[in-house]
């Protein structure tokens, strides 16, 4: 039984029927709108309908002279960041202090995105939104200095490492205690973007960047950070920040000397006893 054969072109160019009316004509407006219908309302929090409304022209100057940061991290002199001229606690101090920064660096461009589709969804004004655009990007900028620190100093880190010293642990341990409450922070923006209004949860959040960046970095051989008493590794778990830190005299030799080894020496090394709480810690060097 042969295949039923398909028309050809001429069969259908014959089946073809003239639109109605006159096709070369200008079309009439109004006999095509006749019996539309508009669109249901519009649902809430929802990025349409698309509109570029503008309140507060201020806000577009600030977005115009966000529009070239000046730099960029990728053409920072990388090259000159060598972990073999640094001792490996000095290393691990570098790293831990840029995984500090990273709790908000790093956490800033999904924050301001979160942000930015939220007043799209609100349909805040145009230049608002395209502020937190400009600081998403430039939140972008600052995680990716945190991770080239970090990853250059110790490869793998901020975690995904093994220390070999015991300041090097203790690090990593507060890093994690460091995420830790960074989870809690993230849940609570990200909950409360629907809830108050974005000037009080971006208060929160510069405030934090602040707290953050509050302290200044270390100094070669002297720890962490540095105050007024000496390098510390402040506890995250501790809003004193006194327990699980490593204290001593910003001059002190024996400090210099434990730094290479990651051990404090026996003239500076006081246990005090703690609860038996996983969440408290275990040890206390002054």
């Amino acid at each position: 039984m042969s295949a039923k054969r398909r028309p050809g072109a001429t069969q259908l160019a014959r089946a073809v029927e003239a639109p109605p009316g006159d096709p070369t004509g200008a079309p009439d407006a109004v006999a095509i709108l006749y019996g539309c219908e508009e669109p249901p309302p519009f649902p809430e929090g929802n990025v349409f309908p698309i509109e570029w409304r503008t309140e507060t022209p201020k806000l577009w100057d600030l977005y115009d002279k966000s529009r070239d940061p000046g730099w960029a991290p990728n053409r920072l002199p990388w090259e000159t960041l060598k972990p073999e001229d640094f001792t490996l606690d000095q290393r691990y101090a570098l790293a831990y202090w840029f995984a500090l920064l990273s709790v908000f660096d790093s956490s800033g461009p999904a924050v301001f995105a979160r942000a930015m589709i939220h007043t799209c969804e609100t349909h805040a004004e145009d230049p608002l939104r395209k502020c937190f655009f400009s600081i998403t990007r430039d939140e972008v900028n600052h995680e990716e200095v945190c991770q080239r620190a970090i990853q250059t100093l110790t490869p793998g880190g901020p975690l995904d490492y093994e220390p070999e010293s015991d300041l090097g642990r203790l690090a990593r341990n507060n890093v994690k205690w460091y995420f830790h409450n960074g989870c809690r922070y993230w849940e609570g923006f990200k909950n409360g973007v629907h809830k108050f209004p974005l000037p009080i949860l971006f208060s929160a959040f510069l405030m934090g960047e602040v707290a953050s960046s509050k302290r200044p970095p270390a100094t070669p051989g002297s720890g962490f950070s540095t105050s007024r008493n000496g390098a510390t590794i402040g506890d995250p778990r501790s809003s004193s920040s006194k327990a699980c830190s490593l204290r001593t005299a910003s001059h002190s030799r024996t400090f210099r000397r434990s730094a290479s080894t990651g051990r404090p020496s026996d003239s500076t090394r006081k246990t005090s006893s703690r609860s038996s709480d996983p969440r408290e810690p275990a040890e206390t060097v002054d």
